[in-house]
């Protein structure tokens, strides 16, 4: 007997203008990031059962220099990191939200304009 199952995954996208952030080489920065606008496509506020995936477009992971951390139960998590002297230029960063228990999925992007610090200031 052939069995087969199939699973519907529900995605969303979000298409939004988004503004580029602008973030200096060797000076720390941190971008919060609100998971509770996405709270209408997961139907929920629990927000320990969505998954948070994030990397640089085209790419399995973050730059080195760049974290992500999210406390449990938390709407709000955090961007993070400190660009090197030579990650000056324009950076795509892609998020996938993933509801653990429904499996409804949704994707978001930031954008960065890292400037060389000596360039900016001097």
């Amino acid at each position: 007997m052939l069995c087969s199952s199939f699973v519907f995954i529900n995605l969303f996208l979000i298409n939004q203008h988004i503004d580029s952030q602008t973030i200096y080489t060797t000076e720390a920065f941190n971008t919060p990031y609100s998971l509770k606008r996405f709270a209408e496509y997961f139907n929920q506020s629990d927000y320990n059962k969505i998954e948070v995936l994030a990397s640089l477009s085209s790419y399995p992971d973050l730059p080195k220099w760049m974290n992500w951390f999210h406390r449990s139960n938390s709407e709000i998590g955090y961007f993070y990191g400190t660009p090197a002297v030579d990650n000056d230029g324009d950076i795509d960063i892609e998020i996938i939200l993933l509801d653990k228990f429904t499996f409804n999925v949704t994707r978001d992007r930031l954008k960065y304009t890292i400037i060389s610090r000596e360039r900016a200031y001097f």
